[in-house]
C-alpha cells in the first residue's frame, strides 16, 4: 500500500508488561506483525484495535520508542535502534490507523484458510421465526407484523419487520412517529413465554417545554399495556423506563424532547434508573484504560480506577435489568424502555433483561439472535460508536475526542512543559527555548535548531546520563474519527454486564467468558462485517466493490464463533432439560432459591430454575486485562472457582473465612457511592444530544486491596491477534501455549510472511 513507508525493521525490542522481545518488525496492509527471534511466538496488532500510538524522546541507550495502546486493552512498547525507522513506522501508523472508506477494513481482505463449516451466520437472525417463537400470531393474536417501514421510509434506523399492537393502524403509528425522537415509535423487543408480558423499546417522546402530548402515542402505549392483562401479586403498575438520570431527562425538555407524563399515560409509573450518557461513560472507560495501562509495570493503581466509577454505571444497569425481569416475570406488568434515542442504553436493558428472563438467550444460538435484534436490527450504532471511519489520514489535534481524552489524563505530568523541562532543554540545547527550540501543537512534537524536527530529524548529541528516565511523548497519533463525540463503550458495557451476570450463574449459559471477550474484540477488529454499520438499513443497502452485498463480501462473526465452538463452550453448562432432571436447588448454579430467599431476591433464580435475578451487591472488576505471569494460575478454573466460594459462603454464613479474609482476594466489591447528584449540565445538540455531565462524584470503592500478585490485573482478559503457519504452535497473549486453529489470509499483505490468524481461544 502507498501508506507503508516501512515494511520490515528488524533489531526491534518489544516489551509487553514484564516480558521482553527482540524480533522483526512487519508493518503489513492491515496488521502489525512482530516475529521474536529466538522463539516461535508472533504478535498481531490490527490497526483498527490502535487507540493510540504515542512516539516517545530517545532513551539514554539510543533507542526510539513507540508506544502502543489498543482499544481491547492490549499495551506493547516498540524500541526501534534507527530513528529514521522509527520515523517510518510511525508515519505509516498514522496513515494505516485512519480507515476512511468502509471497503479498506480487513473485512473485505480477511479469507480463512480453512472455511468455516457453516455459511448460515448471515441468516442467523429471522425476525418472522424469533417473534413467532416468541408468541406472536403462535399463542397471542394481539400482536402483528407490519411492513410500514419496508423501505426503511418510516424510520431509517429501525428494522424492516416491526412488531406492534394489532389493534393499532398503520395510519396510527405514523402520528405517532412525529412524537418520537428519531420516529423510534414504541415496538415489541419480547414477550414472557409464562404469561405474554411484553417488553417494547422506543426513544423518547417530544414533550418539550409546552408538555405537548400525543393522543396516537397515548394510545399506542396504551394498547401495549392492555395486550395481557393479568393480575399483578402485589398490585404493581405498569412501567415506563427512563434509563437516564433525571437531570439529564429535565434537560432535554428545553431541546423540545424529555419524558413522559403519567397523567396521559395512565395506569403506569415512569422509573428513571439514571445510567450514563456515552459522554461520562466514554470519560469512564478512558480512565480505567490509563489505569491498566500505568498497571503493565507495577500493581493496579487503586486511585485510578477509584476515579473511573465503572462499576458504578455497571450497577446501575444492572439494577435496571433486575427491576424489569421482577416486572415481567413476578408482577405481571409490561415495561416499556427508552433512553434518549433509544439505541444505547436502551439496547443494553433489554437484551440483559432477555438474558435473565429467556434460558435461550444463554445458548450459542439464542445470544447470536438477542444480539442480531437488539442491537444490529434496532440501529446500534457501531460504526460511530467504537469509530471505524475517520474523516481522512491526518493527525488529530482535538482535544474533544475519545483517544485524545485518554492521552490528555494519561500524560497530565510527564507532557506537561514545566519550568523544570524548559531549565532542562535550555541547558542541554543552549539558548533555550528562544534559541530554537519550540514545542508546538498538542501532539507536542518538538522541533530541533536548524529545521530538524522530532518527527523526522535528529536532536543535537547530548549527553544520556542527562536524559530523563521516564519516557516522555514527542508525538502522538490517534484516529481521526468521523464523529469523535459519538465514540463510546456501549457494547463493551453491555459485555462487562453479561459477564457479571455470567460470574453470578455460570451454570446457566451455554458459552463461556471467551465468548464474550471475542466479542469484545471483534467489534474494534473489523475481521468480520457483522459490526461494520450504524444500522439494518446501512447494512442491507451497501455494495461493496464488484456490485457483492456485504453479505457476499465479507464473513459473518457467526459462522466462526459456530466453527470454534468448543473453544467457547462452557463445560459446567446445564441445560434447563437436565436441571429439571437433576432437580437441583443450589443458589447462582441450579433451580431454586436459597434458604430463606424470597423469589426475585437478587442474586437468586426463579423455582423452575430458568429466569434469573442479577445482583449488583458483588461487582468485579473483568480479571484478565494486564495479566502477565501466572495467568494460567488465575484462570484454571474460574466456574469451579466460583461455585466452591459460594459453597463455603452458606457454611460459614458469609463471604470471609474464619480468618477474616476473602475468600476471593481477585473480587472487587463497588459499594454505593453517597451522592450521584449531578451538576453542571449543559445541553448539547447531536444525535446523542442528551448534555454530558461535567461534574461527576464516582466514588466506588473496593474493598480489598488493589496490591494484586505479580501477573494479575482487572477487567477483561486481552485476546491477542496471532499468526503462524498451519499446525505451527503459538503463544497467546500472556504466555499460554495453544495450536493454532484458524488461519486468516490478507491479500495485501508481503508473501513471504505468515497470513494473520485469530487465535479462536481468545478470538
Amino acid at each position: 500500500m502507498e501508506h507503508i513507508r516501512i515494511t520490515k525493521v528488524p533489531g526491534v525490542k518489544l516489551e509487553k508488561g514484564h516480558k521482553t522481545f527482540v524480533g522483526t518488525l512487519h508493518v503489513l496492509a492491515h496488521h502489525l506483525l512482530f516475529c521474536p527471534d529466538d522463539t516461535e511466538t508472533e504478535i498481531w496488532i490490527s490497526y483498527s484495535t490502535i487507540q493510540a500510538a504515542d512516539r516517545k524522546f530517545p532513551t539514554p541507550t539510543g533507542l526510539h520508542p513507540i508506544c502502543i495502546t489498543c482499544r481491547h486493552f492490549f499495551f506493547v512498547k516498540l524500541f526501534i535502534a534507527r530513528e529514521r525507522d522509527a520515523t517510518d513506522v510511525f508515519a505509516s501508523l498514522q496513515r494505516l490507523m485512519n480507515v476512511s472508506s468502509i471497503e479498506q477494513l480487513y473485512a473485505f481482505s480477511y479469507k480463512p484458510i480453512r472455511p468455516f463449516g457453516s455459511n448460515k451466520g448471515w441468516r442467523k437472525y429471522d425476525p418472522y421465526r424469533e417473534f413467532e417463537r416468541l408468541g406472536v400470531g403462535t399463542r397471542t393474536d394481539q400482536w402483528r407484523f407490519t411492513t410500514l417501514n419496508e423501505a426503511y421510509e418510516f424510520c431509517s434506523t429501525y428494522p424492516r419487520c416491526l412488531v406492534v399492537p394489532a389493534k393499532i393502524s398503520d395510519n396510527v403509528l405514523r402520528y405517532t412517529a412525529r412524537f418520537r425522537s428519531k420516529g423510534r415509535i414504541p415496538a415489541l423487543s419480547y414477550l414472557h413465554r409464562t404469561n405474554l408480558v411484553s417488553i417494547t423499546r422506543s426513544s423518547q417522546p417530544m414533550v418539550g417545554l409546552k408538555q405537548n402530548r400525543s393522543i396516537q402515542d397515548e394510545k399506542l402505549v396504551e394498547a401495549i399495556f392492555a395486550s395481557t392483562t393479568l393480575p399483578s401479586p402485589n398490585a404493581s403498575q405498569n412501567l415506563i423506563i427512563d434509563a437516564r438520570p433525571t437531570a439529564n431527562a429535565m434537560a432535554q425538555t428545553a431541546l423540545g424532547a424529555g419524558t413522559e407524563s403519567v397523567d396521559n399515560y395512565r395506569g403506569c409509573k415512569i422509573s428513571f434508573l439514571g445510567i450514563d450518557n456515552i459522554h461520562v461513560v466514554r470519560d469512564s472507560m478512558n480512565k480505567v484504560i490509563e489505569a491498566m495501562a500505568s498497571a503493565e509495570s507495577g500493581p493496579v493503581p487503586r486511585g485510578l480506577l477509584d476515579k473511573s466509577g465503572w462499576l458504578k454505571h455497571i450497577r446501575n444497569i444492572l439494577d435496571g435489568t433486575l427491576m424489569i425481569v421482577q416486572h415481567v416475570h413476578l408482577h405481571n406488568s409490561h415495561v416499556l424502555v427508552h433512553c434518549s434515542d433509544g439505541w444505547d442504553r436502551t439496547a443494553q436493558l433489554c437484551s440483559l433483561a432477555e438474558i435473565c428472563l429467556d434460558p435461550y438467550y444463554r445458548t450459542f444460538e439464542g445470544l447470536a439472535v438477542l444480539l442480531e435484534k437488539e442491537w444490529l436490527s434496532f440501529g446500534h450504532k457501531f460504526q460511530d460508536r467504537c469509530g471505524h471511519l475517520s474523516r481522512d489520514h491526518s493527525v488529530v489535534t482535538d482535544r474533544t475526542s475519545v483517544s485524545a481524552q485518554f492521552q490528555a489524563a494519561r500524560r497530565n505530568v510527564s507532557n506537561s512543559i514545566t519550568s523544570a523541562a524548559k531549565s532542562f532543554l535550555s541547558k542541554n540545547f543552549g539558548g533555550g527555548l528562544d534559541g530554537g527550540v519550540s514545542f508546538s501543537g498538542s501532539n507536542r512534537a518538538v522541533s530541533y535548531p536548524g529545521g530538524m524536527s522530532g518527527q523526522g530529524g535528529t536532536p543535537p548529541p547530548t549527553n544520556p546520563s542527562s536524559q530523563p528516565h521516564s519516557l516522555t511523548s514527542s508525538e502522538v497519533s490517534i484516529p481521526n474519527t468521523v464523529h469523535p463525540r459519538e465514540v463510546a463503550p456501549v457494547f463493551a458495557q453491555f459485555l462487562d454486564c453479561l459477564y457479571q451476570l455470567w460470574t453470578q450463574f455460570p451454570t446457566h449459559f451455554e458459552y463461556s467468558e471467551r465468548l464474550l471477550s471475542a466479542l469484545h474484540l471483534h467489534v474494534y477488529s473489523c475481521q468480520f462485517g457483522t459490526f461494520l454499520f450504524n444500522c439494518e438499513r446501512e447494512r442491507r443497502s451497501y455494495v461493496a466493490p464488484g456490485s457483492k452485498t456485504i453479505q457476499e463480501a465479507t464473513y459473518s462473526i457467526w459462522d466462526y464463533i459456530e466453527a470454534n465452538r468448543d473453544e467457547y463452550a462452557n463445560p459446567h453448562y446445564i441445560s434447563p432439560d437436565n436441571r429439571r432432571k437433576q432437580g437441583r436447588d443450589r443458589l447462582g448454579s441450579g433451580m431454586g432459591l436459597a434458604v430463606g430467599s424470597a423469589e426475585g431476591a437478587p442474586g437468586t433464580v426463579s423455582p423452575d430454575g430458568e429466569v434469573l435475578y442479577p445482583s449488583s451487591a458483588n461487582l468485579k472488576y473483568w480479571v484478565g486485562l494486564c495479566l502477565k505471569e501466572g495467568q494460567d494460575e488465575m484462570e484454571k478454573d474460574m466456574v469451579d472457582s466460583e461455585l466452591r466460594e459460594r459453597e463455603e459462603s452458606e457454611r460459614t454464613g458469609g463471604p470471609e473465612n474464619g480468618k477474616g479474609e476473602s475468600l476471593n482476594p481477585w473480587e472487587q466489591d463497588d459499594m454505593p457511592e453517597g451522592n450521584d447528584e449531578e451538576s453542571d449540565v449543559f445541553v448539547e445538540p447531536g444525535d446523542e444530544s442528551e448534555p454530558p455531565v461535567e461534574s461527576m462524584n464516582d466514588k466506588a470503592t473496593l474493598t480489598s486491596p488493589l496490591e494484586l500478585p505479580q501477573g494479575y490485573g482487572i477487567y477483561p482478559p486481552i485476546p491477542k491477534l496471532i499468526g503462524g503457519g498451519s499446525g505451527k504452535q503459538t503463544e497467546k497473549e500472556m504466555g499460554r501455549i495453544s495450536m493454532a486453529k484458524d488461519e486468516g489470509k490478507d491479500k495485501s499483505d508481503v508473501a513471504d510472511l505468515p497470513h494473520p490468524l485469530w487465535d479462536p481461544d481468545l478470538g
